[in-house]
């Protein structure tokens, strides 16, 4: 009888035992699995930033010939995408020519010309940052005068919290047809500002500027608030319009961003 409960009794340390071991290995194992997840969506979401973020900026002013000043600034410090930024406005200052760059006119024959501006010219490239806790987003503003015309352009970099770039399809939640859906919110974002600007003089190519063969072309901000899409002459609009910012709100962007990317 004795031998029967010292039996009973070691079967159940052996059964606690095995549940012990099972429950440390499940707790291991899951351990295990988040730290090897490479789900970049699943590490964004471990990663938070302060919103008190600050980025310096580098200022340089340079003559690289009598006829032509370059003002550049560019981004500084130790924030995700900051190399790149930099790298990106040394290059356009160093392809940056000018008429008198062509032609190689001396500075006594410039001077006869009759029209001096064509052969003085100048770039600007204005530098500015926005976080929204999820994303970084670097926006260069270009301003050129020389030539007939001067030139003026946005471009703007996005990045996630790990410095990986991301182009709009990249926060879509569906590829398909992500494309109709921010064509379709700007053209309802066109029709309001129009509304509340009447003395706007957007021409007629918004159907064209919004269509959806150009969504992916176009300079975003992303911001705590939805994403802001700009236009200006470069993506359509003409120079006297100047710079016009159509939001599309977070409430109207659920279902077509990754919810993470959304405040």
């Amino acid at each position: 009888m004795a031998r029967k409960k010292s039996k009973k009794v070691n079967i159940f340390f052996v059964i606690l035992m095995i549940a012990i071991l099972g429950y440390f290995y499940y707790k291991f194992d899951a351990s295990q699995s988040l730290q090897t997840k490479d789900d970049p969506i699943e590490i964004l979401n471990t990663k938070t930033f302060s919103d008190d973020i600050v980025v310096e900026k580098e200022s340089l002013i340079s003559k690289p010939a009598w006829y032509k000043e370059i003002n550049t600034e560019y981004p500084k410090g130790d924030i995700v995408g900051v190399a790149e930024i930099e790298q990106i406005v040394k290059e356009k200052a160093n392809q940056f020519w000018c008429l008198n760059d062509e032609e190689k006119l001396t500075e006594a024959q410039a001077k006869k010309k009759a029209d001096k501006s064509i052969y003085e010219c100048s770039l600007e490239i204005k530098y500015s940052y926005t976080f929204s806790k999820k994303l970084f987003t670097h926006k260069l503003a270009l301003y050129g005068s020389g030539g007939a015309h001067g030139i003026y352009s946005t471009e703007t970099y996005t990045y996630d919290t790990l410095g990986n770039k991301l182009a709009l399809g990249d926060l879509a939640i569906n590829k398909d047809n992500y494309k109709k859906a921010i064509s379709d919110k700007l053209k309802i974002g066109f029709a309001e500002y129009q509304k509340n600007n009447p003395d706007s003089n957007l021409d007629t190519a918004l159907e064209e500027i919004t269509s959806e063969i150009n969504i992916d072309s176009l300079p975003y901000i992303a911001t705590k608030d939805g994403l802001v899409f700009l236009f200006n002459e470069t993506n359509g609009l003409s120079n006297r319009d100047g710079e016009v910012e159509i939001k599309i709100p977070n409430s109207e962007l659920i279902g077509i961003i990754k919810s993470e990317f959304l405040n």
